[in-house]
């Protein structure tokens, strides 16, 4: 609960297959860049859970994650976010679950020919 640097928690997990961070408490984390960043066989990641809302940093928080096709951030709040460089480099076909029309924007510009950020519902 008092962690506030997240950046490169998981980088360079080439060989992570499956990951379960539904219990993190990321509400006060002010820095994610490259927490999962070459984390190649990774293929899906539900980061539902995160609380972003203090999140300033996210550059190259998926870079080569070249096998990952699913992402949750649903609820994810990027109001604070200003460092998105990489985000997704390197990534491929990439389905990106958000919560509603104003973050499937913000994501596929981050995305661009990388994949597709689409609205689910709870």
């Amino acid at each position: 609960a008092k962690v506030t640097d997240m950046s490169n928690m998981f980088s360079g997990c080439s060989n992570l297959k499956k990951l379960n961070v539904s219990s993190f408490d990321t509400r006060k984390v002010i820095n994610m860049n490259s927490m999962f960043s070459n984390c190649s066989s990774l293929t899906e990641l539900d980061l539902s859970s995160f609380n972003t809302a203090n999140t300033i940093q996210m550059n190259t928080m998926f870079d080569g994650c070249s096998s990952l096709i699913k992402l949750d951030i649903r609820n994810f709040n990027v109001s604070k976010v200003n460092g998105t460089f990489h985000m997704f480099e390197y990534c491929s076909n990439l389905e990106v679950f958000v919560k509603d029309e104003d973050m499937r924007s913000w994501i596929q510009s981050r995305l661009g020919s990388s994949g597709t950020a689409v609205i689910v519902s709870d």
